[in-house]
């Protein structure tokens, strides 16, 4: 039901796959994530706030979600967005929507982890900002932007960003070492710590 579900809200509307088009390829992928969530909620399929129409508007914002990223990142690449396939996994489509192959087992597993990972972070920034926006009784999707919104920062969700440029500069474990030892004796931060 669940599986169904997800592969059913997959697909994007055009206009936001044509406003994802028209974003600056030096966005950031939080930024477009953010407004794109936004702009996608103009078209949530799902009606009511009875906790049925609730559990259907999560899923479609999940699987909008996923279709965002996979196409923004095909796009970036010079490749047209492309659609789920029905005997591939959220994650197995994830990556296939994204990378245009059939992911391999190891990577559809190890998105998956990482996913319930972060679903189980229990009560982080952006988690507490989707509950005050909720609490005022707005809508889903308002939410989940804010959530988006409060994740992209540098001190929550935006340090792995951090932390991978950090991590990019390094040309051999001997010169990342060397610098997380002089970085650490400044009492500098150090990203994804």
């Amino acid at each position: 039901m669940v599986h169904e579900a997800l592969l059913r809200y997959r697909p994007l509307p055009e206009p936001v796959v044509d406003a994802l088009r028209k974003v600056p390829r030096d966005t950031g992928m939080m930024d477009v994530l953010r407004s794109m969530v936004s702009y996608a909620g103009h078209w949530d399929p799902t009606r009511g706030t009875d906790a049925d129409s609730m559990r259907q508007r999560a899923l479609w914002l999940t699987a909008q979600i996923a279709a965002i990223v996979s196409a923004r990142f095909r796009l970036l690449n010079g490749h047209e967005p492309i659609e789920a396939r029905d005997e591939l996994s959220h994650c197995g489509n994830i990556l296939y929507q994204a990378q245009g192959e059939v992911p391999d087992e190891l990577a559809e597993k190890l998105l998956n982890l990482t996913l319930v990972l972060y679903a189980e972070h229990d009560f982080n920034a952006s988690t507490f900002t989707a509950r005050v926006i909720v609490s005022t009784l707005s809508d889903m999707t308002s939410a989940v932007v804010g959530a988006i919104g409060a994740l992209k920062g540098p001190l929550h969700g935006g340090a792995n960003e951090a932390a991978m440029e950090m991590l990019e500069q390094f040309h051999s474990a001997e010169e990342a070492s060397q610098w997380i030892h002089d970085t650490l004796a400044k009492k500098e931060k150090v990203m994804g710590f």
